[in-house]
């Protein structure tokens, strides 16, 4: 029932009902049958399918009252709820308290706006107070990120600085000595920066201090995070600006004389000055470390490239998702070899 009404599709091209009507499955069950016939329009039986029922009573109810029993009896997910009605002060309480914690962190700017926000203060502290929840909900730092751009309260905001720091441990494991790079050119300004300097802080933070974290533009800058500081709060001071070399943090490594396992720079990468990225990577690899690892990190949508598709030590991952740092776990742990291991038992 729960994936019958959040996905059906109804007024959204193909949905779930199109597809019943066209390849005809075969009901398992009487209520499996109801959801069916639900799906395509027919007569079904209501008592089989409270869920359904408690929806489509839902979109006819007139009082408060009995919106907030039909969606508290159906245990009706939020999305459903705000597309069938508009929900009122008191519709959103009630929302509220059925909302998955990941659900709860994208509306907490609409929750404020209905007035709810500052009433439930405790439940939504409690709720991003609990280790074992954020953990479970496998959320990533820089997801809290628009939420906290987003929401006024200062509480609030306090309480996903604190929440952050309780999902770094949600990145998955990178082995080795990483070195961060993030640029800082005055192209990263906005959401590109945003996102770049909580992903590469909380991954610094992973790290346990095994690892190097700068700041480029046509220079290099050690931002001296600290592991122990709120991301977001050091988020924060980060600022754009100047020109861009992204070869500069090689250099950085090679003047040091600084041995690294994986190179990981986040960037838009529009190069204006300088040594090419590429050019340095080569010299890095001949002077410190032959088998060190290189991962780019494209934010914007421009599909350049500054390594050759011949380098099998170099990914490249245009854009942003939940998906870029399990991958990098994944290339850094052997993603080729289990590729090649596959390839080999289909031969």
């Amino acid at each position: 029932e729960y994936w019958a009404l959040k996905y059906n599709g109804r007024g959204r091209g193909y949905s779930l009902g199109d597809i019943i009507a066209t390849t005809h499955p075969e009901a398992k069950s009487d209520k499996q049958n109801a959801i069916f016939r639900y799906l395509i329009g027919k007569d079904y039986n209501s008592e089989l399918v409270p869920q359904i029922h408690s929806f489509e009573e839902l979109k006819k109810a007139e009082s408060v009252e009995d919106k907030i029993r039909l969606i508290t009896e159906g245990r009706l997910p939020h999305e459903i709820v705000t597309g069938a009605i508009k929900p009122d002060k008191q519709v959103w309480q009630s929302i509220l308290y059925q909302m998955p914690l990941f659900a709860l962190l994208r509306n907490l700017n609409t929750l404020d706006r209905a007035g709810v926000l500052d009433e439930n203060k405790k439940y939504i502290t409690e709720r991003f107070s609990d280790k074992e929840s954020l953990t479970k909900s496998k959320i990533l730092p820089f997801r809290f990120l628009n939420a906290f751009d987003k929401v006024q309260s200062g509480w609030a905001k306090d309480v996903l600085r604190q929440a952050v720091e309780l999902t770094f441990n949600n990145l998955p494991e990178i082995p080795g000595k990483t070195a961060i790079f993030l640029d800082i050119s005055g192209s990263m300004v906005g959401e590109y920066l945003k996102i770049g300097s909580v992903f590469a802080l909380a991954l610094f933070k992973k790290t346990g201090g095994n690892g190097v974290f700068w700041l480029f533009n046509t220079g290099v800058y050690d931002p001296q995070a600290s592991l122990h500081d709120s991301i977001l709060t050091q988020a924060e001071k980060i600022k754009a600006g100047g020109g861009t070399n992204t070869g500069k943090p090689i250099l950085g490594l090679i003047q040091k004389e600084i041995k690294v396992d994986n190179i990981i720079m986040i960037t838009d990468e529009q190069q204006n000055s300088g040594s090419p990225f590429y050019r340095c990577l080569a010299d890095y690899r001949k002077q410190i470390n032959k088998d060190t690892k290189a991962f780019v990190i494209d934010l914007a949508p421009y599909n350049s490239a500054m390594i050759p598709s011949t380098d099998k030590n170099s990914w490249y991952i245009y854009g942003w998702s939940d998906m870029v740092l399990q991958y990098i776990s994944l290339a850094c742990n052997g993603l080729d070899g289990m590729i090649g291991k596959v390839k080999s038992m289909l031969l």
